[in-house]
């Protein structure tokens, strides 16, 4: 009699003890760091930065100054440049109807009031989770399929990093406070971004014919019909535009005029500290990378700190209203009637 019970010798069993022996598969690293982790560290940093940056601020603030620039302050450009910021969430609405198409696409009144909800939940939750309201709103309300939804939210993203390298490319050539090695990592973003775009574009017409990653493309339409990329890459530019508009106006009024390069670099140091979300609505990030970016460009703290203060407050302000007196238009607005296919 074998010393080895029976249930061993059984196939099964002979699987269970092959399984326990083999090694678990160690966890993908990047640089030593598992992958998991390295978001967390990046996001880590970035909020230690902006506690740093605002320490400093703060310290032995002049808040007789600070309170001078806030009363010097014109109150008609800082109205109109939020006006501009519900022009520029408009323009966002538009960018996701010419992306959604479809047969029945949702209207751009609805379209705006998703967009304006999603923001302005996004002031309230971390990681910018606010605009995940748009996708569910668009899905519950008109039926639209998930995949479509996701690949307008990634040709979002790229369309609008599109429009800021527009208005970027100029730095290269003006007089800016942009370092060289920040004008080679502009152009290496921007020649990066063409050449990931000019992939995926041969990749969902030519290369992927079959597969989760070829069905994935073929919802992102702007790599699809140039027509659709020629529309909504418009409404990013515009979008932009209004950006840059918002911001002079606002610097403007604080009795900080800057010329366009200026204005274009304050504009570039605030969009890439917040590529990664690190506080609801951006809440002291866009403060301490607009006191930096004024810093380089010899303004004093005070007068900064005012400033980035009244900026931030003349996105949200509108956003707050709007979907306040709107609540009930987007939260209470009945799914459309689906037709039955012809």
């Amino acid at each position: 009699m074998s010393g080895v019970d029976d249930s061993a010798r059984e196939p099964g069993a002979l699987h269970a003890f092959v399984a326990v022996d083999q090694p678990v598969p160690a966890k993908p690293k990047l640089g030593g760091i598992p992958r998991r982790v390295l978001p967390r560290m990046v996001r880590l940093a970035m909020i230690c930065a902006t506690v740093a940056v605002l320490f400093v601020t703060v310290r032995k603030l002049n808040l007789s100054a600070l309170g001078t620039a806030f009363r010097q302050a014109r109150g008609a450009p800082l109205y109109l440049a939020a006006l501009l910021s519900l022009a520029n969430l408009w323009c966002k609405a538009v960018m996701w109807r010419v992306m959604l198409g479809a047969d029945r696409p949702p209207s751009l009144g609805r379209l705006f009031r998703y967009t304006v909800a999603a923001f302005a939940a996004s002031a309230f939750t971390p990681g910018r989770a606010g605009e995940l309201l748009r996708i569910w709103l668009l899905r519950r309300n008109d039926g639209v399929p998930y995949s479509r939804l996701a690949g307008a939210a990634l040709s979002e993203k790229l369309l609008d990093g599109f429009g800021l390298l527009i208005f970027v490319a100029p730095l290269l050539w003006l007089p800016s406070p942009l370092q060289s090695w920040a004008r080679s990592a502009v152009l290496a973003v921007a020649a990066a971004g063409v050449g990931l775009f000019v992939f995926a574009a041969l990749a969902a017409n030519r290369f992927l014919r079959d597969g989760r990653v070829a069905s994935f493309l073929r919802n992102i339409r702007i790599l699809r019909d140039p027509r659709v990329l020629a529309g909504a890459m418009s409404a990013a530019i515009a979008a932009s535009l209004l950006d840059f508009a918002m911001l002079w106006l606002s610097l403007g009024a604080c009795g900080l005029g800057r010329n366009f390069a200026d204005t274009v670099f304050v504009l570039l140091v605030m969009n890439v500290a917040l590529v990664v979300p690190t506080t609801p609505g951006n809440v002291g990030a866009l403060e301490a990378a607009g006191i930096v970016a004024l810093g380089l460009l010899g303004v004093g703290r005070p007068q900064a700190l005012a400033f980035v203060l009244l900026y931030h407050a003349v996105q949200l302000g509108p956003l707050f209203v709007f979907t306040l007196f709107n609540l009930r238009m987007v939260f209470g607005s009945s799914p459309r009637p689906q037709t039955s296919a012809s």
